[in-house]
């Protein structure tokens, strides 16, 4: 009997401690090559979460690390909440300080997200 739906196969610890170095956004961004808006949210926040060790975020710090890029998102609270949109949600919203739409929200990148992601990076998406 398969019991691996219990629990994940691999730790979100384990996901970070594996994951490959890159010491620029820009690398890792290129290694992943993402195509949506979507996507490159989810590169950009797995950027934020593992590479610079922040556990929640704000999305306005991953437009601003997109932007330097040149690939910055014209609205990326929809490329986020269509991560959470995902079945399994591939990010999470944690909090909101507000009552408009543009009040500051707070997100995490979900073990989902960061297994996907690790799947760029290897070429194993069909992104």
């Amino acid at each position: 009997m398969d019991d691996s739906t219990d629990a994940p196969d691999v730790t979100e610890k384990e996901i970070a401690e594996g994951a490959p170095t890159y010491q620029h956004f820009a690398e890792l961004f290129a290694a992943a090559s993402p195509k949506s808006n979507e996507d490159k949210a989810l590169v950009a926040a797995y950027w934020v979460q593992v590479h610079e060790a922040k556990d929640s975020w704000a999305s306005r710090l991953l437009n601003a690390e997109l932007k330097n890029l040149g690939h910055s998102i014209p609205n990326i609270t929809d490329a986020l909440s269509s991560n959470m949109r995902k079945r399994p949600q591939r990010v999470i919203q944690l909090k909101k300080s507000g009552n408009s739409r543009q009040a500051n929200k707070t997100y995490k990148v979900t073990h989902e997200g960061l297994a996907y992601v690790q799947g760029m990076l290897h070429g194993e998406s069909g992104a």
